[in-house]
């Protein structure tokens, strides 16, 4: 449930619909970094943080707290400028560290200590994120997780030692696609009921499968693009296809009349199948993540047509039985 760029008030605003609707029986908060960074204050910061407690209480709900990031990277254009925004962004940071142990105090919520091993970290030379100094690395990542399990009393679990992504459930592999004609003042034509009732792929349309080859450079796991590479996002969609939007087809097929779940990531403007429309993306931004929405829909038996706008280098689309299917990742 996690979106890219979020604060703690766009976490609270957004709980119920992609958090408490999955009826978890635990829930992780993360948030800091993107605070800290905005200047959010330390009242706002506390008053989203309650709002989401208030809420897993009154659904019986427990959290974990996890203390925030480390954050290494600082913008300024001298050294001097860089030590000051870095005092004032740690400052913050250890205001965010302090609410987060007065909720967790009050609610009874244990906290992950993610902030103090980062730190532990970074004192004994180790690396822990990727080059911007923000985003953590599979190292920074596992620090994450140790936290979390240390919260939860599962100190003897031990995490994977390597680190090998998956291609996630239900991906939809077979596409053929193209880029959207230009009407005459040379912006993409956007598809409407009628003309995806009418869309059939003929020559001039390329294949594309998922997921997209191996380089031919071997890349690391632990590389974020060969990550998602493999959990079955898109790369290099305009790329190989063309520049512009991007119209794409797939044919599902079903033995059965059965409800699915469609589970949408990156680039998907708009979805229609079997010719209704069932997400339009408009200019909301819900994140990057694979399942970002999942959208109930009943397939009929036989082959079921997927139609989808698309936009940038970057798709992703699955399809499965249930809305919580990370547990097949086992």
């Amino acid at each position: 449930s996690g979106v890219a760029s979020d604060t703690a008030s766009l976490m609270a605003a957004r709980a119920d619909k992609t958090v408490f609707s999955f009826k978890p029986n635990i829930v992780t908060f993360s948030a800091g970094t993107n605070d800290a960074l905005r200047e959010v204050t330390p009242e706002e910061y506390e008053k989203a943080l309650r709002e989401i407690a208030a809420k897993a209480k009154s659904q019986g709900v427990s959290m974990i707290l996890l203390t925030p990031c480390a954050v290494l990277a600082q913008k300024g254009a001298t050294p001097e400028e860089k030590e000051a925004n870095s005092k004032k962004v740690n400052a913050r940071l250890d205001d965010f560290e302090a609410i987060i142990r007065k909720v967790a105090k009050e609610n009874d919520f244990p906290v992950a200590e993610n902030r103090a091993l980062m730190l532990e970290a970074v004192k004994a030379g180790k690396n822990i994120m990727a080059g911007d100094g923000i985003h953590p690395d599979y190292y920074g990542q596992s620090l994450m997780a140790r936290s979390i399990l240390d919260a939860a009393g599962l100190k003897d679990v031990q995490l994977p030692k390597t680190y090998e992504p998956k291609l996630f459930p239900g991906v939809v592999r077979e596409w053929k696609m193209r880029v959207a004609p230009l009407d005459e003042n040379k912006k993409p034509v956007m598809l409407n009921d009628e003309a995806v009732a009418k869309i059939e792929p003929d020559g001039t349309w390329k294949s594309y499968p998922i997921p997209e080859a191996a380089p031919e450079k071997p890349v690391s796991a632990e590389d974020w693009n060969e990550q998602i590479r493999r959990n079955g996002f898109t790369l290099k969609l305009q790329d190989n296809i063309g520049k512009g939007q991007l119209q794409a087809v797939a044919d599902l097929q079903s033995d059965k009349e059965k409800q699915v779940y469609f589970n949408t990531g990156i680039g998907v403007l708009n979805l229609w199948v079997n010719g209704k429309k069932i997400h339009s993306q408009g200019d909301a931004w819900t994140g990057f993540h694979a399942g970002k929405e999942r959208i109930p829909v009943t397939l009929k038996s036989g082959s079921n047509r997927i139609v989808v706008e698309v936009a940038g280098n970057n798709f992703f689309l699955g399809v499965t039985d249930n809305m919580i299917w990370e547990d097949q990742l086992k």
